[in-house]
């Protein structure tokens, strides 16, 4: 794990440089995530089917870290933080996220995924709390904040 100063969104020029959004696993009545706030809303807004995808994803295999496609050509990681929007983050839950995410970054060694400190916004965790839980992730994962 790596830790660096930037905009997420600012990072990702090519295919080998995957965002990381982390999720919680709430559902709206119509089945879509619920992406409101945070790095999640802004993915939500630069793909607009995601929470769509990521709602059925979540339904069908539960709130987990998931590859999704929300289009042709791009992929991203949903890495839930919380059991449900309104939550402050859960630690255990990150720390499955985390060792999920980990087995990934292990298998695609070429690959950079760009995380911003779980939790530690919308979620209302403090960064001391979090770090010491993501320090396993491998070096081709960068901790990203402003």
């Amino acid at each position: 794990m790596i830790e660096l100063k930037a905009n997420l969104w600012d990072l990702l020029v090519d295919k080998n440089k995957i965002p990381v959004i982390t999720t919680n696993g709430s559902l709206a009545f119509n089945g879509s995530a619920v992406m409101g706030r945070g790095v999640a809303f802004e993915a939500a807004q630069k793909w607009p089917y995601l929470p769509e995808i990521l709602g059925r994803r979540i339904k069908e295999e539960g709130n987990r870290v998931h590859i999704i496609n929300p289009e042709m050509g791009t992929m991203l990681i949903a890495f839930p933080v919380k059991r449900q929007y309104f939550m402050r983050a859960d630690l255990d839950l990150i720390a499955t996220s985390t060792h999920e995410l980990r087995q990934i970054a292990q298998i695609e060694p070429k690959v950079t995924f760009y995380l911003p400190r779980p939790g530690c916004g919308n979620g209302k965790r403090d960064w001391q709390e979090i770090k010491p839980i993501v320090e396993c992730l491998p070096d081709n994962v960068i901790i990203v904040s402003l």
